[in-house]
């Protein structure tokens, strides 16, 4: 019986190794970016950000004169 357990910690202790040893190859690849990581203040030549439009609000609708105006839902024709 102790015979199991040796080779059951024989397996886990190799499967730590190797995934120490991926991580670490992980790590070490990463993105292949050399130095720090920043944005640049100016573009390189010929990339254009893209600029989106402004917002533009949407104006409000002028009020018709009280004397034609139809009745709104809810109010009274006294009411205008």
């Amino acid at each position: 019986m102790l015979g199991f357990f040796n080779f059951i910690r024989q397996i886990m202790m190799r499967s730590a190794i190797v995934a120490i040893v991926i991580l670490l190859a992980a790590q070490l690849a990463a993105c292949g970016q050399k130095g720090p990581l920043y944005l640049r203040e100016k573009p390189p030549p010929g990339a254009k950000p893209q600029q989106e439009e402004p917002y533009k609000p949407k104006p409000y609708p002028k009020d018709a004169s009280r004397e034609g105006a139809p009745v709104e839902p809810g109010r009274d024709a006294a009411v205008r």
